[in-house]
């Protein structure tokens, strides 16, 4: 269960940059929800004339990762990808979401890890090498206003969890995780050709979500389930949620 923000990526022999707020949610089962948007736009309030997503959003992914077994390599299986919807929408031709592998190793003298792989620099439509800093971020003290290291070594705390999925449904794929006090989801309108993502903070001290991220239909996501593993639940007349995994 972690919560880890890019720090930079560099498609050598670039330097280093990070131009969007990136937090990527996974899963003890390895379901991922990654959202890349832009520092430009965040925090992202609905917008009356809402622009085209690729305009707000650098990269928005949900899926599954697979371990690959006797490397320190994760192929992360894309089952939603902005970047391939966005290419669809363009061309008039259907464009698969795409797979990545990325290798990850520890950085001497940090608690921050390294990733290095190949995929499609969005700059320049071009498959590259990259290399990409991620930091683990503590899933109940990181608030919008300060990111909180999770701690390198610590007795585990009770952290409330779930995995959502919108499944077997023609027109509509989704994904929605909860880790600790953030929740982030993503939904994919195949017939429109449109995503609608949220990302949300649970603020204790008065005790309600603060979107940090609205776009398109937010009303879709069921923020407060409480439910357990295979139970349903609709907030649409259009598709339900399926809990496929729950952390208590």
């Amino acid at each position: 269960m972690v919560i880890s923000t890019r720090v930079s990526i560099q498609w050598p022999p670039e330097e280093a940059e990070e131009l969007s707020h990136t937090m990527a949610f996974t899963s003890p089962q390895g379901h991922y929800v990654d959202i890349r948007i832009l520092k430009t736009h965040y925090p992202y309030v609905q917008h009356k004339n809402q622009p085209f997503f690729d305009e707000v959003f650098q990269w928005c992914l949900c899926g599954t990762e697979q371990p690959i077994e006797g490397t320190n390599k994760i192929r992360f299986i894309n089952e939603i990808d902005s970047q391939a919807i966005a290419k669809s929408v363009r061309s008039g031709k259907y464009v698969a979401p795409g797979e990545d592998i990325g290798d990850f190793s520890a950085i001497e003298g940090s608690h921050d890890r390294k990733e290095v792989g190949s995929m499609v620099n969005p700059a320049t439509g071009r498959v590259q090498d990259y290399i990409e800093i991620w930091r683990s971020l503590d899933p109940l003290r990181s608030t919008p206003t300060e990111e909180v290291r999770e701690p390198a070594e610590s007795e585990p705390e009770s952290i409330t969890g779930f995995s959502l999925e919108i499944k077997d449904n023609s027109r509509y794929l989704g994904k929605l995780i909860r880790l600790g006090f953030w929740i982030q989801g993503i939904v994919y309108d195949k017939q429109s050709e449109n995503i609608h993502v949220i990302r949300s903070h649970f603020n204790s001290a008065v005790a309600e979500w603060q979107n940090q991220i609205e776009y398109g239909q937010i009303d879709q996501f069921p923020l407060t389930f409480a439910g357990e593993v295979g139970d349903k639940v609709s907030v649409s007349s259009s598709f339900s949620w399926s809990c496929v995994e729950r952390e208590k």
